[in-house]
């Protein structure tokens, strides 16, 4: 893979990966597409709410990002991602807005995911599952 922890060699990757656009870096690749997905959201907000300019206006200098990430991936593929998160101007390049990213590893998205699909579940059985849904969502 383009980005991979630094302890597994490309020989163990058994997947056929195309190579990245000619004078593009997987963080660049990366950061297209965070630049994309951001577009999108905005797009979506100010057409789909009232008022929705000035909704987003409100929170467009402080959302927190949680980016997710494969299991083994650590301070250099998290450096990279959050270098992508900066050139998509998701955030801008200062400690404070760096804090504003946060990582999981998809194991973990995953668990959170499965514990908010049983706590809906949940909730038709009453209130205790209500509270317990309030305390499991992110």
């Amino acid at each position: 893979m383009h980005f991979r922890p630094e302890n597994l060699a490309p020989s163990l990757i058994n997947m056929d990966i195309r190579p990245l656009p000619p004078n593009k870096t997987a963080t660049q690749v990366l950061s297209d597409f965070l630049r994309y997905l951001l577009l999108c959201a905005r797009e979506f907000i100010t057409e789909a709410h009232p008022n929705g300019i000035a909704l987003w206006n409100s929170v467009k200098d402080t959302m927190e990002f949680v980016l997710t990430h494969p299991n083994g991936w650590a301070g250099r593929q998290q450096t990279l991602i959050r270098r992508a998160a900066v050139l998509a101007e998701l955030i801008g390049d200062t400690l404070e807005d760096h804090s504003r990213i946060s990582f999981a590893t998809e194991g973990e998205g995953v668990s959170h995911t499965l514990r908010r699909r049983e706590a809906r579940k949940l909730i038709n059985y009453g209130s205790v599952a209500t509270l317990l849904h309030s305390t499991w969502t992110l």
